[in-house]
């Protein structure tokens, strides 16, 4: 990953105007000086070729990054990097103003909040994509449902409404309950079939709780195959505890979501 722990948690943390910020000096500061030094570079500076970048361009990448559409935004890519332009300069005439320009497209209240979030995690899973060299388009890959909500009692539900613009924003069906009681969430399984459902956590105090609702939401659901995806402070501090309250997998992030889910309904469909 492209972020480390502190690095995602101050990104994340701030409001969009200082999140975009902070994470285009993350790219000009570490991003880039981890990839000189990954590629044996570090003692020979930037790459003297350069973009030709107008203000217009990095407009449209980041209206890109709030639609997620990493497809044209990975052509954008390949195709500077096809002419000889090197990837330190992609991230640093591309990818840096666009996190600048996401935080003052909602200064200028050109776009939501929401928006500027969402485009900020599709910045960051291309950024992690990129420096794996492999442009990863974390897009559904099959006709997929997922209902997403917070365990009952949780104060912070806008980490599930960003889930669910950028699922709905990736071609899923989506059904989102961030406030919905127990009772609901699972009379709602057993009366439509989801592929995946996914719960948020910030509590370590309702763990046992959030146990035996996945319990019961496995028992009542109508897809007997139901992937359960968890995610929250919890399970980013201790991911080990997904197996203590019964769920499939984990994720830190909004696209780490879409990518899991994808490739576990993905190698379930190959075992059958």
């Amino acid at each position: 990953m492209v972020l480390a722990g502190k690095e995602a948690n101050r990104v994340a943390g701030a409001a969009p105007p200082d999140r975009s910020a902070t994470l285009a000096r993350i790219i000009e500061a570490d991003v880039i000086p981890r990839l000189l030094l990954a590629s044996g570079r570090a003692g020979e500076g930037l790459p003297t070729k350069h973009l030709q970048v107008e203000p217009q361009d990095i407009d449209d990448f980041a209206k890109m990054m709030i639609a997620i559409d990493l497809t044209r935004a990975g052509v954008v890519v390949s195709s500077a990097m096809a002419r000889g332009v090197a990837l330190e300069s992609i991230l640093l005439e591309i990818f840096s103003p666009t996190a600048k320009r996401l935080g003052q497209m909602w200064v200028d209240d050109e776009c939501s909040f929401m928006d500027v979030t969402v485009g900020l995690c599709a910045l960051q899973s291309l950024l992690r994509s990129l420096s794996s060299g492999d442009i990863v388009e974390p897009r559904a890959l099959i006709d997929a449902r997922v209902a997403l909500a917070a365990m009952p009692g949780e104060q912070h539900t806008f980490g599930i409404l960003v889930l669910e613009t950028f699922f709905r924003r990736a071609g899923w069906d989506v059904v989102g309950m961030p406030l919905s009681p127990r009772d609901e969430i699972i009379a709602s399984v057993a009366r439509k079939s989801f592929d995946v459902i996914g719960f948020s956590l910030a509590r370590e105090e309702a763990l046992c709780a959030l146990r035996d609702l996945i319990t019961d939401v496995r028992s009542a659901s109508a897809n007997r195959g139901l992937i359960v995806l968890v995610g929250g402070r919890v399970f980013n501090e201790s991911p080990e505890l997904v197996r203590t309250v019964g769920a499939d997998t984990t994720a830190s992030d909004a696209d780490e979501a879409l990518v899991a889910s994808q490739n576990l309904m993905c190698s379930r469909v190959r075992k059958h």
